[in-house]
């Protein structure tokens, strides 16, 4: 599925939207492929009961060399729960029992009772942070105040300039289409996590810039993609399960993952 607009908070968990963001932003803290959490943006503790979740702030810059600060953080928050809870009974479910206090350097949550749902959403790539400035320019319009203060069900102001694509993570995007090419360059301001994640796996794991660049391009057709494939024209693809064997015998490493 092609990726709208340029905004990592609307449509977060679709796969066209993860194949991009997922290089240039950063969330407080992920799980990783062996379900451990490891802390990206912050560290990550939870308390023996798991009740209360403190996030405590690392240093880590955007790309535009800005400190990330938790009013960045919690302005992205904001907006990403108001664009992307769209029920009353799924914020009930993740969030309706948590409440939250922002402090300079601290995000502590409460919950009146064990949620397995809030740790699984809230420890994930989809929280992308963002500044904050980028957050008012594109507020979100409308939806529903609940009694600790979030907003869900909201129509989001979408990000339409590439200039306010900001993260903080090992890529920044220099272009972008719903239905061509997308392309991530580089963030030279960068700095990979050096401790605390080193026995991660996939997502949790520090993540450096190995290429110069990355490019998406969207083709729907997957005889075609194997074909490209084949002709060395794209480097990671999904291929055609008919022709599986005939990708073999060119040399494609298959993973059925």
């Amino acid at each position: 599925n092609a990726p709208v607009a340029p905004d990592p908070h609307k449509d977060a968990g679709s796969l066209g939207q993860v194949q991009w963001y997922l290089h240039v932003y950063e969330s407080l803290a992920v799980r990783d492929a062996n379900g451990k959490i490891y802390g990206v943006l912050a560290d990550y503790d939870a308390s023996p009961d798991g009740l209360t979740y403190t996030f405590t702030l690392r240093d880590r810059y955007f790309a535009n060399g800005e400190k990330v600060t938790m009013e960045d953080v919690e302005a992205s928050i904001r907006r990403y729960i108001a664009l992307n809870i769209t029920t009353e009974s799924s914020y009930n479910n993740y969030l309706a029992d948590c409440t939250f206090e922002f402090t300079d350097t601290q995000l502590i949550v409460k919950m009146d009772k064990f949620n397995i749902k809030f740790e699984d959403g809230f420890c994930s790539h989809y929280w992308s942070i963002m500044p904050k400035e980028i957050c008012e320019k594109y507020p979100f319009v409308g939806g529903t105040t609940t009694a600790n203060g979030f907003v869900w069900g909201a129509e989001p102001t979408l990000i339409t300039d590439m200039n306010d694509v900001i993260g903080s993570g090992p890529y920044t995007l220099t272009k972008f289409s719903d239905n061509a090419d997308i392309v991530l360059t580089r963030n030279e301001n960068h700095e990979p996590i050096t401790e605390g994640n080193e026995d991660a796996i996939s997502i949790g794991a520090p993540r450096k810039a190995y290429m110069d660049t990355i490019t998406w391009s969207l083709n729907t057709d997957a005889a075609s993609r194997t074909a490209a494939m084949m002709a060395k024209e794209y480097h990671v693809a999904g291929i055609q399960a008919a022709m599986k064997e005939s990708a073999l015998a060119s040399g494609i490493v298959v993973d059925n993952a």
